[in-house]
């Protein structure tokens, strides 16, 4: 849709968005009564008008002639004022009112140290009547006018073709002083868009600049290398080095065509001792203790970071806005190959794992490229045989290690991505990640897996894990994040087909919630994902966002009406319509449930508490409970409590409704109340329990199976299927034809 489109489409909710931007001043604080409203800091424009004009540098980079740009459209778009640009007169006078932006002399004689401002790092600052937006080089000044526009007047980019631009004809800041930078230094997300087989990539140029503008908006600093050109005004990327044609690149350093016939010995011995040749991404591997090898890969990565210099030179005039790459790979194939040479098996041995060989590997390419480029890290892979970290050896502090949240990780015996790595279930690769943060000093960039490899056209259910997930990843040394978003689709939508259908699929998943929920916690990873998550629904649904809010409200309001009216009493009492609790541990059990949900943020509507009065006195028993404001990330709604405790979450939609229903690891009852059968049976077929009610609940049958699914329960009870799990099968096969056996 074109951006008028978008504009009169989500009139209703812009004007809502509106009043929630940052720094308006219409929004301000609730004042006490009596109490006078300060007078606005900066007053942009007035009716449409204004009289300011945005002033750059006397020698703006490409980046922060696109932030200028990028400013003037958005504060027209926002005011319907013109704001036009100058460059800074160095001694002659400035326009009386003024937004300076980027180096400028104004912001440097107002204290404002650009040069020692990170290169993402911006300052925000009204100084009297003028308005400063500044920050390092290259990428600092351009996303601060990002962060401008989004804190202080509420402009989104919700995907690559829906923008939020509230209308503010008058628009007044309240004082501002704000200096930032993102939670992450390098923030990539892995998406339809990179992938060679997308319906954009190459063939749609236009397409391929909406991605780079839209990811840039949003401030993720990688696309990979093909997008370097789209990405050069915006300020560039922070691509790896050409050692990355893949993820895994033994054979890029050691390449098996060149050297296994006269050097086998260079390459990994197999238990047997036969050597095999690594010539891709996931075929053979190398010697890693060989000191030939060694020689080999630092030559050749040196040789690569000289060429990428070559490429883009740093600090020119002619690639200002591009920094040569700082991060080079050496990552092991996707295999299970490693060498069992005496060498490797002896340092295995002393570290107590394969990666022992790869960081002392990696080590003396660190040691190797240190003084000719200091500013070259080496990274490699925390992944598949090389998870385990070693016993006493450390990574130099020039490299990182490439940390992959890989939920096939050997020792996990319930490997759950639907759960956040805090939970107990994913306690061996939380405990993982932690030691490799102990002893990894430059830090660990992380592979996030969370969302991969789900059925075509099927939600992202771990969407809600991905505040907690990024905010553990911050706690324990992350410094970046490679976020594996690849949105999955039948073949022939994805290589096929193009246009709506592909957006159908796309909007199915849920996709664009999750890639801006993902890139906003990049930014910020502390941030509550809440008032997020109600910013994309009401910019991207639009006048269907309050109305779906307020049924969710009714709905909540009705049931906890009906909990307050249930008799809790005597269960032989023919009128009591809840019972006791069965024991003194399921109570207490029962209770701490009720605790957690609390304590994790969940609003409780009713109940909560043990009954009093003396028909009480000989039982153990819970009030009715109801919760509202509940996420699955929490325990209330992920697991079974066995109590009288229901939560409510609100959906758009039946794909999201299923997706909610099933992110949980048990499956033993649910439930589905519609008028409509023909819903009721599409529903059903995709719930991940073992039974299903329609508009009842808890009915019970013998002659009916009681199956649990996932972690409830094994095996089925009741009816013939339950009679049957106590039989044994054995299965007889016999020739009797008489003929010679044939093998094939």
């Amino acid at each position: 849709m074109s951006k008028v489109q978008v504009t009169s489409r989500f009139a209703v909710a812009l004007a809502v968005l509106a009043l929630a931007a940052g720094g308006c001043r219409d929004r301000g604080q609730a004042l006490e009564a009596g109490a006078a409203k300060a007078p606005p800091a900066v007053v942009l424009a007035k009716d449409g008008l204004t009289a300011y004009t945005i002033v750059t540098g006397a020698q703006p980079l490409l980046a922060e002639q696109t932030a200028a740009k990028e400013l003037a459209e958005y504060l027209g778009k926002v005011t319907g004022a013109e704001f036009k640009t100058v460059a800074e007169n160095a001694t002659g006078p400035q326009p009386a009112k003024a937004i300076y932006l980027g180096w400028t002399a104004f912001a440097a004689s107002k204290g404002i140290e650009c040069a020692k401002l990170g290169q993402e790092e911006s300052v925000i600052r009204t100084v009297g009547d003028s308005l400063v937006i500044t920050g390092g080089r290259p990428r600092g000044t351009i996303y601060g006018v990002y962060d401008f526009l989004q804190k202080d007047l509420g402009v989104y980019w919700l995907d690559h073709q829906t923008e939020v631009v509230p209308k503010r004809p008058t628009l007044a800041l309240d004082a501002l002083d704000r200096r930032a930078k993102p939670g992450f230094f390098y923030r990539h997300l892995y998406d339809v868009f990179l992938m060679g087989g997308g319906p954009f990539w190459p063939a749609d140029p236009e397409m391929r600049q909406k991605v780079a503008s839209f990811s840039a908006r949003n401030r993720l600093n990688d696309k990979g290398r093909r997008f370097v050109a789209a990405m050069r005004p915006y300020g560039g990327v922070e691509t790896y080095g050409s050692s990355y044609p893949v993820g895994h690149n033994f054979h890029f350093f050691v390449p098996g065509e060149k050297y296994f016939a006269e050097h086998p010995e260079y390459f990994a011995q197999d238990k047997s001792g036969k050597r095999q040749s690594c010539t891709g991404h996931n075929k053979g591997s190398l010697c890693l203790t060989h000191p030939e090898v060694r020689k080999i890969a630092l030559a050749r990565l040196l040789d690569v970071i000289a060429a990428d210099r070559k490429e883009f030179p740093p600090g020119t005039p002619a690639s200002p806005d591009q920094p040569p790459p700082s991060i080079y790979h050496f990552n092991q194939p996707d295999n299970d190959v490693f060498c069992h040479c005496p060498g490797c098996r002896e340092m295995v041995a002393r570290e107590g794992s394969e990666s022992g060989p790869l960081i002392d590997f990696v080590n003396e390419l660190a040691d190797g490229v240190r003084d000719r480029y200091p500013e070259v890290r080496v990274m490699t892979a925390a992944y598949w045989w090389g998870m385990v970290p070693p016993k006493t050896l450390r990574p130099r502090d020039n490299v990182i290690i490439h940390w992959c949240n890989w939920y096939g990780f050997p020792g996990s015996n319930i490997p759950e991505p639907w759960q956040p790595l805090s939970s107990a279930v994913n306690a061996v690769r939380a405990e993982n990640l932690r030691q490799w943060s102990a002893i990894a000093p430059g830090g660990l960039l992380i592979v996030e897996y969370g969302d991969c490899y789900t059925w075509p056209g099927f939600p992202f259910t771990s969407a809600p894990l991905l505040a907690d997930n990024i905010r553990f990843l911050a706690d324990n040394h992350a410094v970046g994040l490679w976020l594996h978003s690849e949105m999955h689709m039948p073949w022939e939508v994805n290589n096929e087909r193009r246009g709506a259908e592909f957006f159908a699929y796309a909007n199915g998943q849920f996709s664009p919630l999750y890639y801006w929920l993902a890139m906003q916690l990049m930014l910020d990873p502390r941030q509550p994902v809440e008032p997020l998550i109600a910013t994309f629904m009401a910019g991207y649904y639009g006048p269907a966002a309050p109305t779906m809010r307020s049924l969710y409200d009714k709905l909540v309001a009705a049931v906890a009406e009906k909990f307050r009216s249930l008799r809790v009493g005597d269960p032989m009492n023919p009128e009591t319509q809840l019972g006791a609790i069965v024991s003194r541990e399921q109570h207490e059990t029962v209770m701490r449930y009720i605790r957690a949900g609390s304590a994790e943020g969940a609003r409780l509507v009713c109940g909560g508490k043990s009954p009093q009065g003396p028909e009480f006195e000989k039982g153990l028993f819970v009030e009715p409970t109801l919760f509202a404001g509940v996420t699955n990330q929490m325990r209330i709604a992920r697991e079974e409590i066995f109590g009288p405790v229901l939560v409510a979450i609100p959906f758009d939609g039946e794909d999201e409704a299923v997706a909610i229903a099933n992110d949980t690891p048990y499956g033993l009852g649910s439930g589905v109340f519609t008028k409509d059968l023909g819903k009721a049976n599409r529903v059903l077929r995709r719930l991940h329990a073992g039974t299903v009610y329609v508009n009842t609940y808890n009915q019970v049958y013998p002659q009916s199976p009681f199956p649990g699914w996932k972690q409830s329960g094994i095996g089925v009870e009741r009816g013939m299927h339950g009679l049957l799990e106590n039989t044994r099968y054995k299965n007889v096969i016999m020739d009797i034809s008489g003929r010679p056996i044939s093998w094939f």
